[in-house]
């Protein structure tokens, strides 16, 4: 009787461990699928060709690539720039891309 007990324990801890193995595998799977993620076209930005007093104009595009909308705000990644807006201007500074969806 006791043996067949403890038997009966193992398979089945052992069982539930993995499905709590596969029901972990799912959850990190789908929380990597609702986390925003972004790219952009090119790895660097030269500005090769400006010239004293000159202005140049350069488009990034900014996709969307994952499956929740993205939300950005260079702003922010600029702060603490000591002279930002004397040299570069972003336009849209913020917003919203859907899934799928850029902008330039």
């Amino acid at each position: 009787g006791t043996t067949l007990e403890l038997t009966v324990e193992e398979i089945l801890a052992a069982k539930k461990a993995k499905v709590r193995e596969a029901v972990e595998a799912e959850l990190d799977h789908l929380a990597g699928e609702c986390q925003p993620q972004a790219a952009v076209d090119i790895e660097e930005l030269e500005l090769v060709s400006v010239r004293y007093r000159r202005r140049e104009r350069r488009e990034v595009r900014l996709r969307n690539v994952g499956q929740v909308a993205v939300h950005f705000n260079v702003g922010t990644v600029m702060q603490g720039a000591a002279d930002k807006a004397a040299w570069m201007q972003v336009t849209p500074e913020r917003g919203v891309l859907m899934p799928q969806e850029s902008i330039k």
